[in-house]
């Protein structure tokens, strides 16, 4: 019955625990036969201690190995199946040995609040709600309570004492917040400090028997109740204490005389009596209710119809839990350390989930950071690239506004070069001899042609009259086919006369001299405001250097006015 170990191992651990102070977290096997003698002799299993000393080499054993060796040499001598009595008694007595070695550290202490009858319930409350978890620090097991756990036997502590609305559950979450787990011994301290102190011993001494109730007897609830009689028609006051399994009904407060139990099944119901106008008296009774199991039918009346309210429901609650092998608060733990788990698992992948996300979260930011030195990189670069394009703008336009000066300073030059040779040719035109005027009346002679206009023959130079006589004699000596010997030579009779050559009015202008880009540039001369500018040459003014263009056999001819 290896059941029976997990529901007594919190009782067990603490008589362990007491054993193995001087040890460290290991207790000897000297001190582990008297209380495995003890187990063995309440479960009926003789000699149990024998198997200790060659159980493993060693002269210590931890929890976990004890726990091995009760669970393979003690408790597997139970049978498989047992009944919720048998169990419970056994539970009991394992609890009360444990008690008996591990009760003195508990017993023991400063200003007691509690006797050692309250004391032992309590921690008989604490071994069935508590759990065995290992120790972070010395990896040893240990038996504790968990927060939740905790605050429920303190709120129904209260409740029992009828301070109900006085729970301060914030005053409770303070003290978790400082010691999320409870050892028996600080439960025990926290207990007696906030919420047992100033009360009388009889008074505690009651809310620890509800709270046993409660928790150990597996009380739904109890309290006066009428209940109406088998042989008469009429209700008395009886004491009813409500189990999952059964009712039983006690004729006062002290539970000691019992008058009836009714066996609780899935086949009982709970029903309202509707109050009736009748003329038995009876039947006007109100806040009735009928308890049906099986063929009988049981009837009871509360005081007021919140009292029947909660007798229903607990009722209810019992033929609920009814069909169960296992102790009701016993089942109720249970389901609240499954959710714990749950809510233990989530955490923990809600602590994954969170890590991940913060991962996720941080690699995000270690990305913008990247991203954002990146991006101030660019805009640096961006920035020294647009503060070059501005400073190269501004080197462009020095260059452009230095190459309009420099072609500024080359059309100013070639304005003073030409204003210089302008002037040069107005000084040399200026110093030439004159000419005098050649007048048609020195050139040609008048002739009176007719028609009103005179017309002038030109006349022939002594040149050109020379030839016309050496014409006529070579034409009289080839008459007479003479040869003709002379100082002129024949000259072709079809010679095309050169158009008359016109006097360029000024000497050509020589190309400007290209200068260099690195020369500076020469201020430009000041121009007078009075420079007279060259006046046409007239046609009396022959430069001297004119007759070297002429060819010698160009005819003068004369100037015709215009």
């Amino acid at each position: 019955m290896c059941e029976l170990l997990s529901f007594t191992e919190n009782a067990v651990w603490h008589a362990f625990d007491f054993l193995a102070l001087e040890s460290g977290g290991s207790a000897t096997k000297s001190k582990l036969k008297v209380l495995t003698s003890s187990l063995g002799t309440i479960l009926e299993v003789p000699g149990s201690e024998n198997g200790l000393q060659d159980y493993r080499s060693t002269d210590t054993l931890t929890f976990a190995q004890y726990r091995f060796y009760l669970q393979r040499e003690v408790f597997a001598s139970l049978p498989d199946k047992m009944s919720l009595e048998d169990q419970m008694e056994l539970e009991n007595k394992i609890e009360d040995v444990c008690w008996l070695i591990c009760k003195t550290p508990y017993i023991e202490r400063g200003s007691p609040l509690l006797n050692e009858k309250c004391v032992k319930q309590v921690w008989r409350i604490f071994c069935m709600l508590g759990e065995i978890i290992q120790d972070e620090h010395s990896g040893n097991l240990q038996a504790i309570m968990a927060a939740r756990e905790v605050e429920l036997v303190y709120q129904q502590f209260i409740n029992c004492l009828g301070l109900g609305d006085s729970w301060d559950p914030e005053q409770f979450d303070q003290v978790v917040s400082v010691m999320p787990v409870f050892k028996f011994s600080i439960f025990l301290a926290v207990l007696e400090s906030k919420y047992a102190k100033d009360l009388d011993i009889s008074t505690t001494e009651e809310a620890v028997k509800d709270l046993t109730d409660y928790f150990l007897l597996d009380v739904i609830k109890k309290g006066k109740l009428k209940k109406r009689l088998d042989l008469f028609p009429s209700f008395r006051e009886s004491w009813i204490v409500v189990r999952p399994h059964r009712i039983t009904v006690y004729s006062n407060c002290n539970e000691l005389d019992v008058k009836g139990e009714i066996e609780l099944n899935q086949q009982c119901r709970v029903e309202k009596v509707l109050t009736q106008t009748s003329i038995i008296p009876l039947k006007q009774s109100p806040h009735r209710f009928v308890l049906a199991g099986g063929n009988k039918q049981f009837e009871f009346q509360a005081y007021d119809h919140r009292s029947r309210l909660q007798w229903c429901a607990a009722f209810e609650k019992a033929i609920e839990f009814s069909y169960q092998g296992s102790r009701y608060q016993r089942s109720l733990a249970a389901g609240r350390r499954e959710q714990r788990d749950e809510e233990i698992v989530k955490r923990i992948s809600h602590q994954d989930l969170v890590e991940q996300t913060k991962a996720e979260l941080e690699a995000e930011k270690e990305a913008r950071m990247k991203a954002e030195s990146r991006a101030l990189v660019l805009t640096i670069q961006k920035e020294e690239e647009l503060k070059r394009t501005q400073e190269l703008e501004i080197i462009r336009e020095e260059l452009e506004r230095l190459l309009e000066e420099e072609k500024q300073a080359k059309r100013d030059e070639e304005i003073v070069r030409t204003l210089q040779v302008h002037e040069q040719e107005y000084e040399f035109h200026k110093e030439l001899p004159r000419v005098p005027t050649l007048h048609p009346s020195t050139l040609s002679v008048l002739q009176d042609v007719g028609e009103g206009t005179p017309k002038y023959r030109p006349l022939r130079s002594a040149s050109m009259r020379e030839t016309s006589y050496s014409r006529s004699i070579r034409r009289r000596n080839r008459n007479e086919n003479k040869p003709v010997s002379g100082t002129h030579a024949e000259e072709p009779m079809s010679l095309p006369m050169p158009p008359p050559m016109s006097l360029p009015m000024s000497l050509p202008m020589p190309p400007p001299m290209p200068l260099p880009m690195s020369l500076p540039m020469p201020l430009p001369m000041p121009l007078p405001m009075s420079l007279p500018m060259p006046l046409p040459m007239p046609l009396a003014y022959v430069p001297a250097y004119v007759p070297a263009y002429v060819p010698a056999y160009a005819p003068a001819y004369a100037a015709t006015p215009n």
